[in-house]
């Protein structure tokens, strides 16, 4: 899968290099999924940055919230295969990548007539913007 990874902290506009990489595995409580849209926030350059209160060592896939559809699940994991869902990505797989890795318990499903790309702006940032 192609993906956008930060090999070195730094302005995500300068480090970011597209790659080619395996879809990661959802283990416990997770699922992967297809990647519709993911937003872009300002928490997402700090973390680039090495300033964000959660530090994830090098490389890594940012793209803190993520929507798309259910590919695969984790053995604990309620969602289920098909389902659409939009929420926070899990750890150094994030959404910046056409599949991403999210929490059954950081997720809301979503019905097929909301957009991903509006349900993926709508998830963090526009409520950033808001405040």
């Amino acid at each position: 899968m192609r993906a956008w990874q930060l090999n070195r902290l730094g302005d995500p506009w300068n480090e970011l290099q597209l790659v080619e990489l395996d879809p990661p595995e959802p283990s416990g409580g997770l699922a992967r999924i297809e990647v519709e849209g993911a937003d872009v926030n300002f928490a997402d350059i700090l973390q680039c940055q090495g300033q964000y209160q959660v530090k994830l060592d090098v490389p890594f896939v940012p793209g803190m919230g993520a929507a798309g559809r259910v590919v695969a699940v984790g053995p604990d994991c309620s969602l289920e295969v098909g389902q659409r869902v939009v929420g926070s990505t899990n750890g150094p797989s994030g959404g910046y990548a056409e599949e991403a890795l999210v929490s059954d318990a950081d997720v809301h499903v979503l019905p097929d007539t909301v957009d991903g790309l509006v349900a993926a702006g709508l998830h963090v940032t526009y409520g950033t913007a808001w405040f």
